[in-house]
């Protein structure tokens, strides 16, 4: 087979400040995607209202044309058996554009964007559905972390309609990509997908470390995540209840600095705890590096936890629970991982205390984060796809 063509229909723009989750992981797609030989890319990107539009994209090899678009708002985004944020994203513009045209193969990055298969849309020989979570499982997590009783019952609907969704994957995808091991072999036995028309696609690290990091600031731990989301929020607010509160009582020096998207109601809270609210950083790398280690407690969500492949990839020791490894093949041997406080503060208080004898962790964890979780790696198992799916046509 010659030139492959491909479009991407992806659910963000990664180009767009902040660089979340989400995004980083389309942009590691892109990266992938580039990395192969014989490629024709269409990357077609959707907008926030509120984030305006990219003035200039930089040159990536096998990009042919990029094609943004402003989500959809209004009272349409609320009515039909689509989630609400499936709606918004799809944009009448798009179908039109992506409609005159003819493509090997077409991703879609997200059931967000499903719809526009869903409504056959897109031609394409060949349909890829890459998974950053279980959607209807992800809502149903967020609905438990809400207080919000609006929220919570937003949550637990748009659940109940990714399920409908997820239901008719099989007879509409003729690939499926998942970000989450765990998610891929439970997905497919509860919907009876052949093991043949899915794989596991470890979350590339956006950049990863040569060696591990100095921690040179010996009484700080490292918090990083957006604290806008009230999953983070709980999952912070329990550590610093049950763990750091026992760090301090023994180690009064101690410091925890929290970096990420945080509003100003959290970031008073937060400082009334004794913690260092830093926000965003210009230099996040210089935090890792310095900081003795992280702590990433997670206590809800679905797929896996990008801010503990992130840390890992810069060469720290990271703390964390155990749905901080969910999805992954990370265990003991790459990071201090449990459910139970005391367990955690006693931890907590020997790596603060003696460093390096922990320093295996993270050269561990290096090793296995550059060997499963580079855009190398993702590149190789994209093209294992395309290569399967062109035996199979």
């Amino acid at each position: 087979m010659g030139l492959k063509s491909v479009a991407i229909i992806c659910f963000d723009n990664p180009f767009l400040r902040p660089a979340e989750g989400g995004k980083i992981g389309i942009m590691t797609r892109l990266e992938s995607l580039s990395m192969l030989n014989d490629l024709s890319v269409d990357v077609f990107l959707l907008n926030k209202q509120s984030e305006g539009l990219v003035q200039n994209f930089p040159e990536m090899k096998n990009i042919r044309k990029f094609y943004q678009y402003k989500m959809t708002g209004g009272v349409k985004t609320f009515l039909g058996g689509y989630p609400i944020c499936t709606n918004k994203r799809f944009v009448p513009e798009l179908a039109l554009d992506i409609k005159t045209q003819n493509y090997d193969f077409a991703i879609y990055e997200g059931l967000q964007v499903g719809k526009y298969r869903f409504k056959n849309i897109v031609n394409a020989k060949k349909h890829i559905l890459y998974f950053h979570d279980i959607e209807s499982e992800y809502r149903l997590q967020l609905s438990k972390s809400q207080k919000n009783p609006v929220r919570k019952f937003a949550n637990l609907l748009e659940s109940k309609r990714f399920k409908k969704l997820e239901r008719q994957v099989d007879k509409k995808f003729d690939f499926l990509w998942f970000v989450s091991n765990e998610e891929c072999e439970r997905f497919c036995a509860v919907h009876k997908i052949s093991k043949e028309k899915a794989l596991y696609l470890p979350f590339p690290a956006s950049k990863i470390k040569e060696k591990i990091a100095g921690g040179e600031e010996k009484n700080t731990i490292l918090y990083v995540g957006d604290l806008t989301l009230e999953n983070n929020i709980s999952s912070l607010l329990w550590f610093l209840e049950n763990v750091y509160k026992k760090i301090r009582e023994k180690s009064k020096d101690v410091v925890l600095k929290v970096v990420g998207k945080v509003n100003d109601d959290t970031r008073e809270s937060l400082k009334a705890d004794g913690v260092c609210v830093l926000g965003y950083v210009d230099d996040i790398e210089s935090a890792y590096e310095k900081a003795c280690f992280v702590a990433s407690p997670v206590l809800f969500g679905a797929g896996v936890k990008v801010k503990i492949i992130d840390a890992l990839s810069h060469g720290q020791i990271v703390v964390t629970t155990k749905k901080g490894i969910e999805g992954t093949n990370l265990n003991e041997n790459h990071l201090v991982v449990s459910d139970d406080a005391e367990f955690l503060a006693e931890k907590c208080l020997e790596i603060l205390n003696d460093r390096s004898k922990f320093d295996y962790l993270a050269k561990n964890a290096l090793e296995f984060i550059t060997k499963n979780h580079s855009v190398k790696n993702q590149a190789d198992l994209i093209n294992e796809t395309f290569e399967r799916l062109n035996k199979g046509k």
